[in-house]
């Protein structure tokens, strides 16, 4: 039986930080938007969490982090 550490896989991407002035104006968009959808049809991103994904890189297990940070 394979170790169950051994399954444990991290979800990557590879992002970079959207500006504070986009955040800003992003939360007026949302503030606007969010009356127009339907309760629980859009989940609306947090303001510090928005980034912009240049990569998805789905699950990866946790010991090839380190190789793939240095990649980067």
């Amino acid at each position: 039986m394979a170790d169950e550490s051994s399954k444990e896989q991290l979800r990557l991407f590879v992002a970079i930080p959207v500006p504070e002035a986009v955040r800003g104006e992003s939360a007026v968009a949302q503030r606007e938007l969010q009356p127009l959808a339907p309760r629980g049809v859009v989940r609306w991103t947090k303001l510090e969490q928005m980034h912009l994904t240049l990569k998805f890189l789905g699950a990866v297990p946790p010991d090839r982090v380190e190789d793939l940070k240095e990649s980067v």
